[in-house]
This record gives structure tokens, sequence and C-alpha cells, in this order.
């Protein structure tokens, strides 16, 4: 007899872990893929990662049998407008096409306010929609690279210090990419940062180079969203019934 309410209580977790296990992995999956990313974690990616695959690995079976708020969605979104979330064809779409450049502010060309172009200090929104107009956006451009040889780990580091300015004629139902045009480099100016000995000699040596140059953000008006590799209107579609749940914003 002992046995039959523990075989009830396995179905039962069972039924559970089913029933909210895809909500489960679309919560722990971004967990992961940040801790991993290299791009974005350089060479702290070996600290990193494996924090994320425990942080993930515990989201994973909690809440795949204890239902939990629903999580925000991976790729962030943000609107320059108030109240719910109109119709695609009343709005028009602005999305990074890669990941170095993201719109840092946003303001009305005609004498409007400056407002940052997401909701959050973390938040790099994937793409941004705003009613038709003009605006001014100002947009940042931000990679890092880490590639290891043999004998050596390179880490190349580009960063802009001032925003590159650029107007965004936003017309009802289309779909806008942005693009960063970076020109030549050569040696910066300023010092360059001294190169360092490690402590200890298994640790190798830290060799710096300094270079600047120029670079702009671009808009280019696209034929479709297909033209982009991401699923702009999934991604859309999916914040907006976070917002529905989460973040009303009449």
């Amino acid at each position: 007899m002992a046995a039959r309410p523990i075989a009830l209580l396995a179905a039962l977790t069972t039924a559970l872990a089913g029933c909210y296990w895809s909500s489960a992995a679309r919560h722990a999956g971004p967990i992961l893929s940040r801790g991993w990313d290299v791009e974005e974690r350089g060479p702290y990616v070996i600290l990193t990662g494996p924090v994320s695959t425990v942080w993930a690995g515990a989201e994973l079976a909690v809440r795949s049998v204890v239902p939990g708020e629903a999580a925000e969605p991976a790729e962030k979104w943000f609107r320059f407008y108030t109240g719910p979330m109109l119709a695609e064809s009343e709005i028009a779409i602005l999305c990074s096409s890669e990941r170095a450049v993201h719109v840092h502010t946003i303001r009305q060309m005609e004498g409007g306010a400056r407002f940052p172009a997401r909701y959050h200090s973390w938040h790099f929104p994937l793409c941004i929609e705003a009613l038709p107009g003009l605006y001014e956006l100002e947009v940042h451009y931000f990679v890092r690279r880490t590639e290891d040889a043999r004998d050596r780990t390179s880490t190349e580091h580009a960063e802009s210090v001032e925003p590159s300015r650029v107007a965004w004629y936003a017309e009802a139902g289309g779909v806008y990419a942005l693009r960063a045009r970076v020109g030549a480099t050569g040696q910066a100016s300023a010092p360059t940062p001294r190169s360092r000995v490690a402590r200890r000699a298994s640790l190798g040596t830290s060799h710096f180079e300094l270079e600047e140059g120029e670079w702009a953000a671009e808009i280019e008006r696209l034929a479709s969203a297909d033209d982009l590799d991401v699923a702009v209107y999934e991604h859309r579609a999916a914040w907006e019934r976070y917002e529905q749940l989460h973040e009303p914003r009449d």
C-alpha cells in the first residue's frame, strides 16, 4: 500500500514537468547562452560558463515542476510610445543587424527631449519601434573578440568613445536595419598602455596595442523583415505577451 502514494506522487511530478518543461527551457536557455558567450564575456567565460551551467540546470529543474512568473524574453524590445502595442502596419521597426551596435538614446527631431532607448540599464534591445516620424538616434559601438592560439590568447576590444548620431525617417510598416560603417584604424594619439609581465611565468606576458579610427551608424530600409537574420515578428510577439502579463503601458 505504501508504494501507491509514491507512485502517485511520481506520476504527478512527471505530469507537471511535462506541462512546464517548455517554459522552463525558455527561461534557462538564455542564462546558459549568455554565460558561455565568448564575445560578451571574453576570457571571463571560464568563470561565467560553469556558473551559468549550474544556474540554468537549477532553474530548469525547479521551473519544470513549479510554475513561476513568465520569463522576460531573451531578446529585448523597446518602443517609443505608450499604451498597448499597435499593429505592425502602424509603426516602424529598427533592428540591429550586428550585435556591436545599439541605440543609446532617441528623440523626435523637432525639439523633442532625448530618452534612453531601453527600459533597464542592462537591456540592449534587438529592435526598437516608434510611431511614424523623424527621429535622431545616438548609437554606440562595442565589440569584444577573443582568439586562442597555441602560444597566446589575444582579445580585441573596440568601443566608441562618442556616439554616432543618425537620423531615422520612420515610415508606417517599415522595417529598418542599423549597421556600423567602420573606417581605417591607426596608431592612437594617446599613450599606449604599458606592457606588464605576470608574476607567474606560466601566465605569460600581456601586451597592449591601442588604435583609434572613425566610425558611423547607418540605417537602411529593408524590403521585408526576412532580410534580417532574426525572426523579428516572433520576438515582437513574445515581448507583447510579456508586456500584457507584467508591464501594462497604459
